[in-house]
């Protein structure tokens, strides 16, 4: 059979409704109306409270608390002393002060956080050694190139000096 061949027609399937979903409820519907709309069809779920009938009662109700709590709070605010000013501590004399005492205080880290640490802990001190060893290293490739350049100065001055005790017994040349 060809990729191309006739379509076999399919009867049409109609849409599924979702159980949980409402159907459009009719224009003009109050909320109360709508809310009620599948009150009678389904039972309240176990556990829950039933709505109010009239939930806008409620709302001026907690509004009401909710004034009443803002108020309570401010009140409580006012009696509240005034917060210290952030001053920063001045400098005691060395000799005033004590050695920090040591308080026991645990700190809780979490046991990945720990293993990261110590992974990156590791890491860190094979890089120190690796530049430790670099710049051991490099010391010793400077030494040897130090011994090295004392090696010519010494040769250029001894060819300096012979060419000068040369040069010291030949007699001058007199050109006139």
């Amino acid at each position: 059979m060809g990729l191309f061949g006739k379509k076999k027609e399919e009867p049409a399937m109609p849409k599924p409704t979702a159980p949980f979903v409402p159907s459009q409820p009719p224009m003009g519907a109050t909320l109360s109306d709508q809310l009620n709309i599948n009150q009678d069809n389904q039972p309240a779920p176990a556990g829950l409270p039933p709505l109010p009938a009239d939930i806008s009662a409620n709302v001026v109700d907690v509004s009401k608390k909710v004034d009443a709590m803002t108020e309570r709070v401010s009140s409580m605010e006012s009696e509240l002393p005034p917060l210290p000013e952030d001053t920063t501590p001045t400098e005691q004399p060395m000799s005033t002060q004590t050695a920090p005492q040591n308080t026991g205080a645990k700190v809780f880290v979490r046991l990945d956080k720990y293993s990261d640490i110590l992974r990156t802990i590791n890491t860190m001190e094979a890089k120190i050694n690796e530049l430790q060893n670099a710049l051991g290293k490099i010391s010793t490739i400077k030494q040897s190139e130090q011994q090295v350049i004392e090696s010519w100065n010494a040769l250029i001055n001894e060819a300096k000096d012979k060419v000068e005790e040369v040069n010291s017994k030949l007699p001058p040349l007199n050109r006139q």
